[in-house]
């Protein structure tokens, strides 16, 4: 009844106070949110039609300049006259085989050959033929263990590839056949020279040796030449004579190739000749105006080879090593010898020519560091570290510093 009074003549029942200012905070959020909703919606209409009138512009420009070109006439073309076509030369050289060759397990050995001989017949100009070859040669040697007749039949077929047969050869000495040792003599011996003559010649120093043959070696090594020289050579210790050891030093003293020379004092060395060893490494220095001389590379592959058992070897060694005439390169072959050597005394010379050596010469004060470092006393090593200390040379220091931490390496 009290409700109803303070009603008054409506009726209604009046909200309280809190209520009233929730719904008029509730009624001004909305406002907000709406005229925020207002305010993007024409900014965003703004932008668009701002964006679309500069658009309209650009490209009325673009049309305006197409306009524009359009009535601007072009020059006249060129005129050219037509040539006749002319045939490209056809190459003397057949198209190379790129891709590798794969051996045929479900086909039989004969039937491979032939593949592989068609397959090196079609790419005579071979500069990766080895490499391409590689992985069917490997196949063939495992089956050629159980089958070999058929290689050793294609490797008689005087018609066949020279490089082919060749791989055959190769084969056939890997699996160690009976008579590959006479195979290699006989393709060694081949007159015509060439990849199967070179083959013959470098397997001779893998197969094992039944009986000396000086005679057949003297006759390579009077016709052989390149490639085919140096293998005979690596191989005539096992076949020497007289005549053979005169080849092998009239080699050095007059060949024209001077990887022959160089292989050829090889083959003296491990032919015992160091007499000859020593009047080679005894002549007068060589110059070193020529970096890589072929008189420079016969005389340090000498000193090289020097026997440092030999008490001859020494003295010669520590003349050329304190000779400043001499080549470097040689000069640091005779102080490794000489430290080789272990005669008393070799320390104090290398230790001496380490203090008296300039940083300007690399060659020879590494060489003393490594003849220090491979005598090995505390001493020797004292004096590597000292030099590379008082080092004023960059490059040298870093050299000396490697050296020394490879020896603690080997140590």
């Amino acid at each position: 009844m009290k409700a109803v009074l303070r009603a008054g003549s409506s009726g209604r029942v009046p909200a309280p106070s809190e209520k009233r200012f929730i719904i008029r905070s509730r009624a001004i959020a909305w406002g907000v949110v709406a005229a925020a909703a207002v305010a993007i919606t024409v900014w965003v209409l703004h932008l668009y039609l701002s964006r679309k009138s500069a658009s309209d512009a650009a490209y009325s420009r673009v049309a305006e300049r197409r306009a524009w070109l359009a009535t601007v006439p072009l020059p006249p073309e060129p005129v050219v006259p037509r040539q006749a076509a002319q045939p490209c030369p056809e190459s003397p050289l057949p198209k190379p085989v790129l891709h590798e060759i794969a051996y045929d397990p479900a086909a039989l050995v004969a039937e491979n050959l032939v593949r592989l001989r068609n397959y090196i017949a079609a790419d005579p100009h071979r500069p990766s033929l080895a490499m391409r070859t590689a992985g069917f040669t490997r196949a063939l040697e495992f089956a050629a263990r159980t089958d070999f007749a058929p290689v050793r039949a294609a490797l008689e077929d005087a018609g066949a590839p020279a490089f082919f047969r060749a791989l055959l050869l190769q084969v056939l000495v890997r699996i160690g056949v009976p008579g590959a040792e006479d195979l290699c003599w006989t393709c060694a011996l081949d007159p015509t020279g060439g990849d199967l003559a070179t083959a013959g010649a470098r397997l001779l120093a893998c197969v094992e040796t039944s009986r000396p043959r000086p005679g057949d070696m003297l006759r390579v090594l009077e016709t052989a030449t390149g490639d085919r020289a140096i293998h005979a050579l690596r191989a005539s210790a096992r076949h020497l004579d007289d005549e053979v050891r005169r080849r092998i030093e009239e080699l050095v003293r007059t060949g024209d190739d001077v990887n022959v020379r160089v292989a050829a004092v090889h083959a003296a060395g491990a032919s015992g000749a160091q007499s000859f060893l020593r009047t080679l490494a005894a002549v007068p220095p060589v110059p070193s105006s020529v970096p890589l001389a072929p008189d420079s590379l016969v005389k340090r592959t000498a000193v090289f080879c020097l026997d440092p058992r030999d008490p001859a070897t020494a003295p010669l060694a520590q003349r050329i090593a304190e000779d400043p005439a001499e080549d470097p390169g040689i000069r640091r072959k005779a102080i490794v010898k000489l430290a080789q050597c272990g005669v008393p005394g070799a320390e104090d010379c290398v230790a001496s020519l380490l203090r008296s050596t300039p940083d300007e010469d690399l060659i020879v004060v590494g060489g003393c560091a490594e003849a220090l470092l491979m005598i090995g006393t505390p001493t020797a090593r004292a004096a590597v570290e000292s030099r590379a200390a008082a080092c004023r040379d960059g490059e040298l220091g870093r050299m000396l510093d490697h050296a020394l931490h490879a020896g603690e390496g080997a140590s």
